[in-house]
């Protein structure tokens, strides 16, 4: 009897360590993920060598200035149509009598937020 339940307690430890070593990835898989790590690193490295190597031309003052303008023009044009879509749903939820409806609506109309 001891016998039988010393060899269930081995057959349970070798079946929990078979499944472990079955589990893991076989060595082709993992040589096979590191040669794509290696040739992804080569490809991040062949575009980095120009910017460390200062290759980069620096932006002067001038073109600074012209992008810093269209960005706080496209903020201003995006500011103004936030707040007229607030104003659309403002007006749309004070026709609608409830929330559940509100919320059909945007996902008849398809719209996320």
């Amino acid at each position: 009897m001891a016998e039988t339940v010393s060899l269930a307690t081995t057959a349970r430890t070798l079946r929990t360590h078979l499944a472990a070593l079955t589990s893991a990835p076989s060595t082709a898989a993992l040589v096979d993920t590191v040669s794509l790590l290696h040739a992804e690193k080569a490809a991040l490295e062949a575009r980095l060598a120009p910017l460390r190597a200062g290759a980069v031309k620096p932006v002067n003052e001038q073109e600074r200035e012209m992008v810093d303008k269209e960005v706080r023009k496209w903020k201003k044009i995006e500011g103004g149509r936030r707040k007229i879509t607030r104003e659309v749903w403002n007006t749309i939820k004070d026709f609608c009598e409830g929330k559940d409806e509100v919320e059909r609506l945007k996902e008849d109309w398809g719209i996320e937020w």
